[in-house]
């Protein structure tokens, strides 16, 4: 067997056993380590490449808002150049302050860094990880088949209050590019 079979064997075999919880920890490491390919975003001629900055000690995303085709393959490119951790996260419609609320009521939990500051609810439809100074993240997801304004946010302690923005999701062609 080869060593990328077996990786992939392995791989499969510790998915079956992980908690939900740590299963997304290990898919998100495998795809990162080039183990596995995300499952949600093919090579797709349709994809659209967001490309979005923080923008250094102002708490602050460099776009409010962006628009994306339902239904389509979506990559998110968050670069952050910023001396501290963020994250990005994007919820339902108007689920702002709800998203951020659950938030700040994970400050005091001990698994809170390890979760990334992103609240479990049903409000969240998609997250990254804390992104450290100077690392970028690639988030790739298909978008919503609903159109709406989906709000997306930091929920770092203290930061979703100004650090958020929306992300547009439209029926009709919409461009690819960021405003």
């Amino acid at each position: 067997m080869s060593p990328e079979a077996s990786s992939q064997q392995l791989l499969a075999s510790l998915e079956k056993e992980f908690s939900t919880d740590n299963k997304k920890s290990l898919i998100l490491w495998a795809e990162a380590a080039g183990l596995k390919k995300s499952d949600e975003v093919s090579d797709d001629p349709n994809l659209q490449v967001i490309k979005l900055k923080t923008v250094t000690e102002k708490l602050q995303f460099n776009l409010k808002e962006f628009s994306v085709k339902a239904g389509q393959p979506v990559e998110i490119i968050i670069d952050n150049p910023d001396q501290m951790q963020h994250n990005f996260v994007i919820g339902k419609p108007k689920s702002l302050e709800i998203i951020g609320k659950a938030a700040d009521a994970m400050i005091t939990r001990p698994d809170a860094v390890y979760k990334s500051y992103v609240p479990e609810i049903p409000q969240v439809i998609i997250a990254t990880k804390l992104i450290n100074p100077d690392e970028n993240v690639h988030l790739k997801f298909v978008a919503p088949k609903e159109a709406g304004d989906y709000p997306f946010v930091c929920t770092f302690p203290g930061h979703w209050r100004i650090m958020n923005g929306v992300m547009r999701v439209v029926k009709e062609s919409a461009s690819n590019t960021s405003k």
